[in-house]
């Protein structure tokens, strides 16, 4: 006899295009496909990774936020009558408490789910002094709401320290990263001619092009490779340090080896056929295009930045960790790395624990609704 379910909302007010907006919906199509009700409440603008919905998952389009948003929000929430409100960033756990506050509504719990180092956001965006305002701020939003979800142990410890909150309101579950999408997604061809040139090893660096994912440091090292063997990197992402590391590669020497693709619909393709990903960033939470590296049988490099390279990567096991903004020893590793890869299938294992298979049940067993 299958279980009945009470239904979940998943509240995604400020949406983008990002890895956030991607797991939920990977989320939402691995509980729908428990035979779990979703209702996924957006604004009715997105576009971005709804194609990929499940079309089980009730899409619920919301309005452009005016002075009646918060109440025509709560009207859809009482509508739907879910068990679960779960949120994904600061503004949209903001509005989630606000809901049930109004609503007070019998057996609605509030979620959030956390993918990175809030105390390093705050440090970075706001300085000393507004970084205590804004840890006050989140404090209370993370004391008021039901439970939160985090996707590393890494943010788990961050919030525990940070914001002092008890191990038995923390719940851990693995990003449902891999799913049979991707795998499809893969077996497309590259738009590149690098990409299909065996004789020259094409690097890889995804992600926006902002200082969290210092591709400075990347194009350093990649400059210092190419002192020692012919090969090429390929950015995918786009962000407002475009034009300074494009310059950056000019000075070094190596812009006729580094291309800017900018914003890729689907970048599977791309990530499957290189010889190496790099991650040079500075801070993480649970970095998904190292999974999905693991997952194509692509070799990885990375920062052992807080929080999730090395938990991904098993402290090393799957590839080589470095220090973070340290240039030579990224070239060093990435040299290493093309000349002795790890055989795919051992690759691999390092994204089991990300399925779809291994997240939902965990997802799940958060929300008290455990199989």
């Amino acid at each position: 006899m299958t279980r009945a379910y009470p239904p979940v909302a998943m509240l995604l007010a400020t949406y983008g295009a990002g890895g956030v907006e991607r797991m939920l919906v990977h989320l939402a199509n691995g509980l729908q496909a428990q035979e779990v009700p979703v209702y996924f409440l957006v604004p009715e603008t997105a576009q971005s990774y709804l194609d990929q919905l499940s079309p089980m998952v009730q899409l619920i389009p919301l309005p452009c936020k005016s002075a009646s948003f918060v109440a025509d929000l709560c009207q859809r929430i009482a509508d739907i009558q879910p068990a679960i409100l779960l949120s994904a960033k600061l503004k949209d756990d903001s509005l989630a408490l606000e809901v049930k506050s109004r609503l007070a509504m019998a057996g609605l719990r509030c979620y959030f789910r956390v993918g990175s180092p809030l105390s390093i956001q705050g440090r970075r965006q706001y300085g000393p002094l507004g970084y205590r305002r804004y840890i006050r701020r989140i404090r209370r939003n993370y004391q008021q709401c039901d439970g939160v979800i985090v996707n590393s142990l890494g943010v788990r410890e961050d919030l525990k320290t940070s914001l002092g909150l008890p191990d038995d309101k923390i719940h851990f579950a693995p990003n449902p990263t891999v799913t049979g999408e991707l795998f499809r997604s893969a077996q497309a061809s590259p738009q590149h001619p690098w990409f299909h040139d065996n004789q020259v090893p094409v690097i890889l660096g995804v992600g926006r092009l902002v200082r969290a994912k210092d591709f400075t440091t990347l194009i350093r090292a990649f400059a210092k490779v190419r002192q020692e063997r012919r090969c090429r990197l390929v950015l995918i992402g786009d962000g407002r340090q475009r034009h300074s590391l494009q310059s950056l590669a000019g000075k070094l020497g190596v812009a006729g080896d580094v291309n800017f693709l900018g914003f890729v619909d689907n970048p599977f393709p791309y990530l499957a056929r290189a010889d190496l990903l790099v991650l040079s960033s500075r801070w993480e939470g649970c970095p998904n295009v190292l999974i999905e590296s693991l997952a194509l049988g692509t070799p990885v490099v990375a920062t052992a930045c807080p929080c999730g390279p090395a938990e991904v990567l098993h402290y090393g096991r799957y590839g080589p960790l470095v220090p973070v903004r340290h240039p030579v020893a990224l070239a060093r590793a990435m040299l290493e790395t093309l000349q002795r890869p790890l055989a795919p299938e051992v690759l691999r294992q390092g994204a089991a624990p990300y399925t779809l298979e291994r997240s939902i049940p965990q997802y799940l067993k958060a929300f008290g609704l455990a199989i």
